[in-house]
């Protein structure tokens, strides 16, 4: 009887310990499943990630380009405005040599028509 009821004892401590052993095998199967989840939200954060440097590499290589076309035209215009500034000068030259000419022929007209009148 002593026996029979240790081997009961023996058999109850067995399946409890089946039990625990079950559920610390559910246990592990939901951590290695959590695992995984969090393994591919990981890797999809860091797709994101890599998406979002390669699409700001590109918007900083966009604006660069887009500073180096400003500047270039900053650089036409600058240089069109000194040349509008030289042939300004040029044509203000010319006005002048052209005023001077005028004085120089309107000088020996009136002296050539002061000369009519003498004659007369």
């Amino acid at each position: 009887a002593r026996v029979r009821q240790e081997l009961s004892l023996l058999q109850l401590r067995e399946q409890e310990l089946q039990r625990q052993s079950t559920e610390h095998q559910q246990t592990v199967a939901g951590l290695r499943q959590e695992k995984t989840e969090l393994t591919t939200r990981l890797q999809e954060a860091e797709r994101s990630i890599t998406a979002l440097t390669r699409e700001g590499a590109l918007k900083e290589e966009e604006a660069a380009v887009r500073e180096k076309r400003l500047t270039e035209q900053l650089r036409d215009a600058e240089e069109e405005v000194e040349d509008g500034k030289k042939r300004e000068g040029k044509l203000q030259k010319q006005a002048e040599d052209e005023r001077r000419e005028k004085g120089r022929v309107k000088g020996e007209l009136e002296e050539a028509e002061r000369k009519v009148h003498e004659q007369r």
